[in-house]
Order: C-alpha cells, then sequence, then structure tokens
C-alpha cells in the first residue's frame, strides 16, 4: 500500500525512500530490504491467494455486504509489473518482444 500511496514504481524505490524521517515515523518500524520483498513474493501461493480473495468475495457476496447493481457486477484488476529484465530469468517467468530501432530484444 505504501509503494501505492507515494507512487513508488519499484522496490528498491522503497528501499531508497525508507530512510526518510517521515517514513520511519509512519511505519514505526523498519522496513525489509527489496530483495527480502523478492523473496518473499517469490515464495507466495498465488493460486492460494487467488482462492482466498474469491472466498471472501464469496462471503461479502452471501452477506449482502456488495451493492445490489442489477445483475451487473463491476470488477477492477490493476496489475503491477514489479521488474523486468532482458539477462536474468527462470523457467516460470512470462516473455514479451520489444521492437527497439536496433532490432527486437526479449524482455523477461
Amino acid at each position: 500500500m505504501v509503494m501505492f500511496w507515494a507512487r513508488l514504481g519499484s522496490l528498491n524505490a522503497l528501499e531508497l525512500a525508507a530512510g526518510a524521517r517521515f517514513w520511519k515515523k509512519w511505519l514505526e518500524e523498519p522496513t525489509c530490504s527489496a530483495d527480502t520483498m523478492g523473496r518473499v513474493h517469490a515464495l507466495l501461493d498465488a493460486d492460494g491467494l487467488r482462492h482466498g480473495i474469491h472466498h471472501i468475495y464469496d462471503r461479502l457476496k452471501r452477506n449482502k455486504a456488495l451493492p445490489d447493481t442489477q445483475g451487473m457486477a463491476i470488477s477492477v484488476v490493476d496489475g503491477h509489473e514489479s521488474h523486468t529484465s532482458y539477462l536474468r530469468h527462470c523457467s516460470g517467468c512470462p516473455e514479451r518482444t520489444i521492437h527497439l530501432e536496433t532490432g527486437d530484444r526479449v524482455q523477461f
């Protein structure tokens, strides 16, 4: 949430900004490094998280906590690209081809 509110584009930017007096006072705890955040996200079970979010949605819908939209439901999904690389990748990394004036490059 801090990254969203501060419009920080990467975990490294958060790590650099975390030394400011404002963040130390507001967060009250030291922030972890960008490497630690990366390791935690790499170990995160995305499927389990997806099921948990769906479970919460089902409960909210069943308890009528979500507004009645006359059969119309609106959903907003925002994806955040945490990092990209032209050099480092793993077997599960998505790939895309970037078209440059100097030629095409595969980005992971």
